[in-house]
């Protein structure tokens, strides 16, 4: 469990696939919402913390996003 803000979180599969579905992201961690600037960022955090995002993408740019425990 890691705690964000107010609540605590488990880690799981996270799968997140971008519009017209050819390309597929995959962490063990967790998916944040960010928004910098007026604009909407999904964030995909491995659950060990230690490093950087994988990845970052606009949300208007994803067609699913899959959480598995």
């Amino acid at each position: 469990m890691f705690k964000f803000g107010n609540c605590e979180m488990k880690a799981g599969h996270v799968s997140l696939v971008l519009r017209g579905g050819i390309t597929e992201y995959k962490v063990f961690g967790f998916a944040l919402s960010e928004n910098v600037d007026g604009v909407e960022y999904i964030v995909l955090q491995p659950a060990d913390r230690r490093c950087a995002p994988v990845f970052r993408c606009e949300k208007n740019r994803i067609g699913s996003l899959t959480v598995y425990l």
